[in-house]
């Protein structure tokens, strides 16, 4: 069912009717009140916390049901995890600089299991799931025992690969975060967050450290 509330939603420059129109939400240029018709739109878009609020995350919304919201955090190295463990498991190019070749921390929920290749490789193999025209996801279980290389598995625990062969732009992140709908309704109301089209410029082409600010800049 879609749900009506008020909120401040953000609009990237020329582009942004378009992403707009593709995704099924409608696009507005103020940052004024608005009522805004919610279903499964907002997969895809940027919350981009507010000076209200102390959050330093951006957070990138990869699933969206009417109960709520799944998304990464997209700033912050996963302090446990290496890079170094994917690196065997990886098929295809990685042409990240050295710098950002990180592990992210994707949020507070299953940080040291739920991996997910955040991509927009056309070609990749396994468990992939569209979420529109510039973006893909991969998921995968992470698995570290002691005395075990690391290993990551498909939903049935079967060993496999990161298969990024067509070239493709990529994250890795573990975690993720689930916003309740009633709760962000109420902290959106409150102007604790800007909804932002995510563009592949931002997620895969600027430093993890100025992924946030760049975010805030693009909002009219």
């Amino acid at each position: 069912m879609a749900r009506h509330f008020r909120f401040r939603i953000a609009c990237l420059h020329a582009d942004a009717p378009d992403l707009y129109r593709r995704s099924g939400a409608r696009c507005i240029r103020s940052t004024q009140d608005h009522d805004v018709e919610m279903t499964n739109t907002l997969k895809g878009h940027f919350l981009v916390p507010t000076t209200n609020n102390p959050d330093t995350g951006l957070w990138f919304i990869f699933h969206h049901e009417a109960e709520g919201l799944l998304a990464i955090d997209l700033t912050k190295p996963h302090p446990d995890i290496p890079y170094r463990h994917f690196e065997s498991v990886l098929e295809g190019e990685d042409n990240k600089p050295r710098s950002e070749r990180i592990v992210l921390l994707g949020g507070p929920m299953q940080p040291d299991t739920s991996m997910i290749v955040l991509h927009n490789d056309l070609h990749a193999v396994g468990d992939n799931h569209v979420i529109n025209d510039d973006f893909r996801f991969l998921s995968y279980r992470f698995v570290l025992l002691p005395g075990h290389p690391p290993q990551i598995t498909k939903a049935d625990d079967t060993p496999t690969r990161i298969n990024m062969q067509g070239g493709g732009d990529f994250l890795i992140t573990m975690g993720f975060r689930l916003f309740d709908m009633d709760a962000l309704e109420k902290e959106l109301q409150d102007w604790q967050w800007t909804i932002l089209p995510a563009t592949p410029d931002i997620v895969f082409f600027t430093p993890h450290k100025e992924r946030l600010e760049k975010a805030r800049r693009s909002i009219n």
